[in-house]
């Protein structure tokens, strides 16, 4: 890894030369600060040996202490009493930096291997995120090696008639969506809100809507990356948190009429999300990049004061609802989501932050 700044005066050894036997070693032993380490100063430094070396490091480690005036301003440069290790030869890596190397090469493995081998190479590294005896010849099963087959999302067996009836209509939904479900239950369970206590075939959507955003982080982040356009680090970042939001899912999700079929038996949830709806009817487009706030005493719950949270999870509930049902098919939630986002993250159309950080100022009350 290279992690330091090029600074030929402080940190370039020239080809050719080398560091004197013995000179990292006592630099370290003698205590003498980092802002002190001119060894160019150091005249016949090539001539000495390493006793010598150590001999005049200490004179001057000494000196240097009975100054007072350069003792107060070494502290005021640099705060470590030393460095331990050569500047020249070596240098110092914070842990983020490692990490983010890592995390860089797990990026490179997937944009070159395929997630296959990203999860090897993951395992490789030491993380447990394959079972022990899995090799690349069963890899392709390794969601059932690692967590068993998928329990069926109905908690009361043999509830057809049960199920049709809470899913009547819901017919439209999937042909909105183009996208029908094998196991309907996961599309009950997908837009049942926990206060909706007429549904005992299935838990509410809070799990699912957990995968979801997972699901969709990661597809949106990799739509990003491959785009032609090839984003900077900032702009990635930037256009992935206007695009994994609340706000833009909400929207998202009354634009494909989801709240239509959000099953909740809670009238303040009701009255803000039919608040949002009719804002978005009067605006009559997306409006992403719009702020909706609500005031606090027009609801009991803290989350239903800005854009009603619901409705940006049940988007999300969707899609992790789409990925059970699909055998945990990325390409399948992509092919769905990406034909209702396609409008708004097209080329030309991807929102940005109206107020960048660095133009926001702040001024005392």
């Amino acid at each position: 890894m290279v992690a330091t700044k090029f600074e030929p005066s402080d940190n370039w050894l020239p080809p050719g030369y080398t560091v004197p036997p013995g000179l990292e070693r006592a630099l370290i032993e003698s205590g003498l600060p980092a802002g002190h380490w001119n060894i160019a100063a150091l005249a016949g430094l090539t001539q000495m040996d390493e006793a010598q070396i150590r001999q005049t490091l200490a004179e001057r480690s000494n000196k240097v202490r009975n100054l007072d005036e350069v003792l107060a301003d070494e502290q005021a440069l640099d705060n470590a009493p030393y460095v331990p290790y050569n500047l020249l030869t070596q240098h110092s890596i914070p842990d983020k930096s490692i990490a983010d190397c890592v995390e860089a090469l797990i990026g490179a493995y997937l944009v070159s291997c395929g997630p296959h081998a990203t999860l090897l190479f993951m395992s490789w590294l030491g993380l447990d995120v394959l079972p022990q005896n899995c090799t690349a010849e069963t890899l392709a099963n390794f969601g059932v090696m690692l967590y068993g087959t998928l329990e069926p999302p109905l908690v009361v067996p043999d509830a057809g008639m049960q199920l049709d009836e809470l899913l009547s209509g819901y017919d439209a939904f999937e042909a909105r969506i183009n996208y029908r479900f094998r196991d309907r239950a996961y599309l009950l369970q997908a837009f049942t809100h926990a206060s909706y206590h007429y549904n005992r075939l299935t838990d509410c959507y809070q799990r699912l809507e957990f995968l979801g955003d997972a699901v969709l982080d990661y597809l949106i982040t990799r739509h990003l990356y491959d785009d032609p356009q090839r984003h900077s680090p900032g702009t990635l970042t930037d256009l992935r948190s206007a695009l994994v939001n609340n706000t833009f899912f909400a929207s998202l999700a009354v634009k494909y009429d989801f709240h239509r079929y959000f099953k909740n038996v809670s009238p303040g949830l009701f009255a803000v999300i039919q608040r949002f709806v009719e804002m978005k009817r009067q605006n009559n487009g997306l409006g992403y990049h719009e702020e909706y706030y609500l005031e606090e005493e027009e609801c009991e719950e803290a989350e239903e004061v800005e854009v009603p949270k619901a409705l940006g999870d049940i988007f999300e509930s969707v899609a992790g609802a789409i990925f059970l049902d699909s055998n945990m098919s990325l390409d399948t939630v992509w092919q769905v989501y990406y034909a209702m986002m396609k409008p708004e993250i097209g080329v030309g159309a991807v929102p940005r932050s109206s107020c960048p950080p660095s133009s926001i100022s702040f001024s005392q009350g």
